[in-house]
């Protein structure tokens, strides 16, 4: 055995496993964004869903998802390469991906909402509507859930989910009173 101190670990993606081989943290801020990016999508196509069709809003929904996944992935590769002064290897993009997947995880229910204006169970705009309160929905809860996963109780839990709730529908908002 040497008495040489032992070396630092190299650094970690948060998302990379730990000794227990579980992902060290949830992006929670990554699926927040996700939503809101959703929402903002849903507001532009709410008056013309009618006329564009629920397909095309979910494609363009998920599309935007995917670009907006990549721009972060990117972001993170760069600032990995910055940070670690060594280009990012295989693995690390890998686990900048999973890091950020949650921005396109954010997509699935609201694009099953908007797929019962596709299978036409309901009008696009009711789809559209549908799947604007069901990001509301998940912000509010993912703002529940990440104030009580960091141990916050009472008030601070319900105001973390009023919150994050309130950023979706600034969002919204400001959309319908630009378009019109």
């Amino acid at each position: 055995m040497s008495d040489a101190p032992a070396a630092d670990p190299p650094p970690q993606h948060p998302d990379e496993p730990g000794a227990s081989g579980h992902p060290r943290r949830t992006n929670y801020a990554a699926a927040i964004y996700g939503l809101i990016l959703v929402d903002s999508v849903l507001a532009v196509y709410r008056e013309e869903a009618s006329s564009v069709g629920a397909s095309t809003v979910a494609i363009t929904v998920l599309v935007t998802a995917l670009v907006f996944w990549l721009a972060h992935v990117y972001a993170e590769l760069l600032a990995f390469r910055i940070e670690q002064r060594r280009s990012p290897a295989w693995s690390d993009a890998l686990a900048a991906m999973r890091y950020e997947w949650p921005i396109v995880q954010a997509t699935w229910a609201p694009i099953l909402a908007l797929m019962l204006g596709v299978l036409d169970l309901i009008s696009d705009k009711k789809a559209v509507t549908l799947a604007l309160i069901v990001c509301f929905a998940e912000l509010g809860g993912l703002g529940l859930e990440s104030a009580r996963r960091g141990g916050a109780t009472g008030a601070v839990v319900w105001v973390s989910g009023a919150v994050a709730l309130l950023l979706g529908v600034v969002v919204v908002g400001l959309k319908v009173v630009v378009q019109h």
